[in-house]
């Protein structure tokens, strides 16, 4: 306090100022610029962090769940203690759409492998953290990777509806990978819902909107919207609606577009191919494929998503065809996979 009187009083004195005043300013000019230049994250250590995180974006279809999902907890830790320090604007910004990335891909595993309320706390701090960036493809991608995995575990479509719309929402009018993601979410939940009208529609605004995206939202990774991806949600949308023969066309175009080191999405594909078999009269050949390719999966890929939806094939079956052979043979194979 003495200190503030006495250069009030020498400040406002006039004339020259004194060598020592000039001093005593100039110590705690240091001691500032001292405060703004620390930080405990360096540019190249936030480069490495960035190629890591898109590591992950990309292993994220090739990768077991639980494994990859170990490794983005743990980073996500170690950033954790970094943003908890005064960082320049330019590392904070850099350091917050790191939090987000992960914080939304730890949010999407959990919700795969069944841990829904743990998700959505995910998912919550990964917008957080994207509103921080001011970024709003970022925060479209968010809200579009939690609208998608709402569509799974017998979740009421309403939600992954809304979520999706938030998500296009923020991206506006330009074409980017959350809004593509959305409006093929929107398209897949208003099919189940049996509004075909508006699943159509919004299948349309997804494929328009893919056919406008960048090469960097094209990319196989979680953050893109590759087009293996769209081929994925379109013949998952004329599957839900009944449109059977549309849907086997574009379950073989959508298979073909898959490499072999990629899982979830090929099984799902295979699940609706059995669903088609069912609806056409068929059950003894749909359980048995859904069965045969349930088994084939690498374990670590055979997560709660995956098996609520083969279990959801229980409920495509007329009630004249449940008590078959192929249909108690499926059920108890989906038994013996769910407690595995």
């Amino acid at each position: 306090m003495k200190r503030r009187e006495m250069l009030r009083s020498i400040l406002t004195a006039g004339g020259t100022l004194p060598f020592l005043v000039l001093d005593e300013l100039d110590q705690i000019r240091g001691r500032m610029d001292a405060l703004l230049a620390s930080s405990s994250i360096s540019a190249a250590t936030l480069d490495r962090w960035e190629e890591t995180v898109h590591g992950y974006a990309y292993g994220f279809k090739s990768r077991p769940p639980r494994q990859l999902l170990e490794d983005v907890l743990l980073d996500f830790a170690e950033l954790h203690q970094h943003a908890a320090s005064r960082q320049p604007v330019d590392h904070q910004t850099r350091l917050c759409r790191l939090s987000a990335q992960l914080a939304g891909m730890a949010g999407n595993i959990l919700a795969d492998l069944g841990h829904h309320r743990h998700a959505r706390r995910w998912f919550s701090t990964a917008q957080i953290a994207a509103d921080e960036t001011g970024d709003r493809f970022l925060k479209a991608w968010v809200r579009a990777r939690e609208a998608t995995v709402s569509l799974y575990h017998h979740q009421p479509p309403q939600t992954a509806i809304a979520l999706a719309g938030e998500a296009r929402q923020w991206a506006g009018q330009a074409p980017c990978a959350g809004a593509a993601l959305a409006a093929a979410t929107e398209a897949r939940a208003y099919a189940r819902l049996g509004d075909a009208a508006r699943g159509l529609e919004a299948l349309r605004q997804a494929q328009a909107i893919t056919e406008k995206l960048p090469d960097a939202h094209l990319e196989n990774s979680i953050f893109g919207y590759p087009r293996q991806q769209m081929a994925f949600h379109l013949e998952a949308t004329l599957t839900a609606i009944g449109r059977v023969k549309e849907a086997r066309q574009a379950q073989r175009e959508a298979l073909a577009l898959y490499p072999p080191t990629e899982h979830v999405n090929p099984a799902l594909i295979r699940l609706d191919e059995a669903s088609c078999l069912i609806r056409s009269g068929d059950p003894a050949s749909g359980y048995q494929l859904a069965g045969q390719h349930l088994l084939a999966m690498p374990e670590g890929y055979r997560t709660p998503l995956v098996l609520s939806r083969a279990h959801e094939l229980l409920d495509t079956s007329r009630p004249g065809h449940r008590g078959a052979a192929s249909y108690d043979h499926y059920r108890e194979t989906l038994s013996t996979l769910t407690t595995a």
